[in-house]
């Protein structure tokens, strides 16, 4: 049988070795060009951005303690006194304060009856505390020329922050 091409006598050369070299090339760029396309699209589903920002602010604090640490114990006083400590939480977070008693001071003892308690933010508290005095020794403490004792004492509070 003869095969024509465009008329002329068409007859099959044999393969060479740079022909099979080039068609094996161009089969594998093939294949690798086939396998990108297949691993880009399977990339592409894992493939993820984020973007994130964030702030904090740190709570207020403050806390106000008042009060006049000065008594002034008279003859004509009576023997128990009261002294009012008033504690006001102007902060953002409750806390927790502690009165510590104070040593008796010139013949004056000192109670608190509820010494710890917690304030919420802006609430405030009235501390009372009660002032027993003993004559005998605030008597021993007055002249004819001063004929008043003042006792001085200091009060100290210990305020926590809670959660």
């Amino acid at each position: 049988m003869k095969i024509e091409k465009f008329g002329m006598p068409f007859r099959r050369r044999p393969m060479q070795v740079g022909d099979v070299v080039v068609r094996v090339a161009l089969l594998l760029l093939c294949l690798v060009m086939v396998s990108a396309y297949m691993t880009s699209g399977l990339l592409a589903r894992y493939t993820t951005s984020a973007q994130a920002s964030d702030t904090a602010r740190v709570a207020k604090f403050d806390v106000q303690v008042t009060g006049n640490n000065n008594v002034t114990v008279t003859a004509d006083s009576a023997a128990d006194n009261t002294y009012t400590l008033t504690i006001t939480n102007a902060s953002e977070v409750a806390v927790r304060y502690t009165v510590q008693q104070p040593a008796a001071n010139g013949g004056v003892s000192y109670t608190v009856p509820q010494p710890t308690d917690t304030l919420a933010p802006g609430d405030s508290a009235a501390v009372q505390m009660s002032l027993t005095v003993n004559w005998d020794e605030v008597t021993r403490n007055m002249t004819d020329d001063n004929p008043n004792a003042t006792v001085t004492f200091t009060v100290v509070v210990d305020i926590q922050q809670i959660n």
